[in-house]
């Protein structure tokens, strides 16, 4: 079976290729990206001298009228996000790529929705488990559910982080109310209104973190 794979790779590979006017050797066409035309030469030159080939490769730039395909450089932490993008649509050929925006609007539309810090450091330790054995994990099989788990590591990262953060200005615990930052500094303007509660840290007067929401009865 091994044996009958790779023949069929083979053929599935020569199957792209077409014969030169010549008929003795084959010819590929396709696109590549500019910074990577070293790295294909290096390899075809690798690979003639692998195959002891007579022949030597050739490679040669063409120019074409048609647009070329749309690229984007992608490591491991932007590749979820690329993914993400890329299911709505893909940007033409030298348009803004909307993933660089994404990194930071999408966790943190997450979290205005989902501003609970406890479920988000929960969030954070699975994200941290997944990214602390990425070497590992990378060399295994995994299953449809965690291997999307997998690949959205850092995606989950940012989104736990994020939920913490809004999860401590709604004052959301496990979603109970956890006071922690004590009540307002600002008293009731007329006796008809509640009592005033603060999401912050409470320094004198002012909050440097979170935002004061005052509860009062229209009259």
């Amino acid at each position: 079976m091994n044996m009958v794979r790779r023949e069929k790779a083979i053929y599935d590979t020569l199957n792209m290729l077409n014969f030169d006017v010549t008929k003795k050797c084959l010819v590929g066409e396709g696109w590549c990206p500019i910074f990577a035309k070293t790295m294909i030469q290096d390899a075809l030159q690798r690979a003639t001298f692998d195959s002891n080939s007579q022949v030597g490769i050739i490679f040669h730039v063409m120019n074409s009228i048609e647009s070329p395909p749309t690229f984007f450089r992608t490591n491991h932490f932007t590749n979820a996000y690329q993914e993400v993008v890329d299911a709505y649509g893909v940007a033409k050929y030298q348009e803004a790529n909307p993933a660089v925006y994404t990194v930071i609007t999408f966790p943190f539309l997450f979290a205005v929705m989902f501003g609970d810090w406890g479920h988000g450091i929960c969030l954070l330790l699975g994200a941290l488990v997944l990214i602390a054995r990425e070497k590992r994990l990378c060399s295994q099989k995994l299953g449809s559910f965690m291997e999307m788990l997998f690949g959205g590591r850092y995606v989950l990262l940012l989104m736990s982080l994020f939920s913490i953060y809004c999860g401590v200005l709604y004052n959301e615990f496990f979603s109970v109310p956890f006071h922690i930052f004590g009540s307002s500094a600002y008293k009731c303007r007329n006796a008809t209104c509640s009592e005033a509660h603060t999401i912050g840290f409470k320094v004198g007067d002012t909050y440097p973190f979170g935002v004061e929401i005052v509860l009062s009865c229209l009259s």
